[in-house]
């Protein structure tokens, strides 16, 4: 029963993955994760397309005033990323931690009336494809802009208060200037927030092989686990007995 159990929290832990991903290309996704702050920010590879994307699942995609800002990379492009952008950003954070982000100078922005600091980052000239949020059969979908836009970054930092504690939080940011002043787009889009070290560890070939592997792991752990359950469930329903039989492979998957 526990071998059962223990199955069972891995089943649900693929569904969570892909249940994540089914707004995507369906089952033609890696899931890749988040940064530790920023979870509504989130990195997909679809294995259709061979492209990185940037999914804000919090405000959504280019879909209306005030939405998110959702971003595809070809592979090249998030390469260049990577290194004009992240690299830089990942560079300027270590540099402002080695200064406590400054936070000795909080009072003399209070005495300014100054709250929040936004300061562009020059990355250089990096173009993608921005993802719009659409509904098809009454259902939302993402589909990819048909032009390519140049991104812009910017580093923001804001003052908050915690439990009376007050602190410079500092946040990167990417979005596509050139959007609202387009012919076919006429919004106002709420930057990606970045999360630089995640992202530049995790938009690579590597880590996409990595994730595709455990979810390889995982189907045959949950093909194992679905059996165990029908069988328990049939021993206790419907009092047959049960069915112990397992292929070689189906033991290997239950202990890698």
């Amino acid at each position: 029963m526990r071998k059962m159990l223990r199955g069972l929290f891995i089943l649900s832990l693929m569904l969570g993955l892909t249940s994540c991903g089914n707004l995507l290309t369906k089952d033609k996704f890696v899931y890749l994760g988040h940064g530790v702050n920023t979870p509504n920010y989130q990195l997909y590879y679809d294995k259709t397309r061979k492209m990185f994307m940037l999914v804000d699942k919090r405000h959504g995609c280019f879909e209306k005033d005030y939405s998110g800002t959702c971003i595809a990379f070809t592979l090249e492009e998030a390469e260049q990323f990577r290194e004009q952008a992240l690299a830089k950003m990942i560079d300027i954070d270590t540099k402002l931690s080695q200064d406590n982000y400054g936070n000795n100078r909080i009072g003399d922005l209070d005495k300014a009336g100054i709250t929040t600091i936004r300061k562009s980052i020059d990355i250089g000239t990096i173009k993608a494809t921005p993802i719009k949020q659409v509904v098809v059969d009454r259902e939302k979908e993402y589909a990819l802009v048909k032009d390519k836009y140049k991104l812009a970054a910017d580093l923001v930092g804001t003052i908050v208060s915690s439990n009376g504690h007050r602190e410079i939080k500092v946040f990167y940011v990417v979005s596509f200037p050139a959007i609202a002043e387009s012919s076919n787009a006429n919004t106002i889009l709420e930057p990606f927030i970045v999360d630089p070290e995640y992202l530049y560890l995790h938009m690579t070939n590597s880590a996409v092989k990595q994730v595709k592997k455990l979810q390889t792991k995982i189907e045959k752990k949950n093909t194992v686990v679905k059996k165990e359950v029908t069988n328990y469930l049939g021993e206790i329903v419907d009092g047959k007995p049960a069915n112990t039989n397992e292929t070689e492979s189906e033991k290997a998957a239950a202990n890698p």
